[in-house]
């Protein structure tokens, strides 16, 4: 009976030393893949006045290899001017490295004559077999909410510190 028992002892370490390499091994290890391009803008739905134009600051970013990324805008409205800038200067492209952004400017400028209503149209960044599509959504409303503004003019006394 001894004899059994040491038996079955043996074969269950044995069982599991074995076992237990397989049962590590099964173990979830996948890591998330790096982010191929993602184009983004903090506020890309917002409402504008009749008169108003609006520039909208976009972020590239990518944690592949890096690489120039041609920008586009599609489905504009007839008769609205976008323009995307970096620098101060109107660009259709962006250096993007891995792990920083690269920011560009939408400058978007309906016409005069535009009516109240909802408009839609998207902007397009390519690179190297990726791409990647940021819509954006403006109202264009005759009276927009009140912007806050304050202006304090406080008594400037001049003189010396000790008059």
């Amino acid at each position: 009976m001894r004899k059994f028992f040491s038996f079955l002892l043996l074969l269950s370490f044995t069982l599991l030393a074995i076992g237990a390499p397989g049962i590590a091994l099964a173990q979830d290890t996948s890591t998330t893949a790096p982010i191929q391009l993602s184009l983004y803008t903090a506020y890309p739905s917002q409402v504008i006045g009749l008169d108003e134009t609006l520039s909208l600051p976009l972020k590239l970013h990518t944690d592949t290899t890096p690489q120039i990324i041609k920008l586009e805008t599609e489905d504009v409205p007839e008769g609205w001017t976008v323009t995307l800038r970096g620098a101060n200067r109107i660009v259709g492209s962006a250096y993007v490295q891995p792990g920083t952004e690269s920011s560009v400017d939408l400058k978007i400028e309906p016409p005069a004559d535009v009516a109240s209503g909802d408009y839609q149209f998207s902007v397009i960044a390519k690179g190297k077999d990726i791409e990647s599509v940021l819509p954006i959504e403006l109202t264009v409303k005759e009276r927009v909410p009140a912007r806050l503004a304050m202006s304090i003019d406080l008594p400037t006394k001049r003189g010396k510190p000790d008059s």
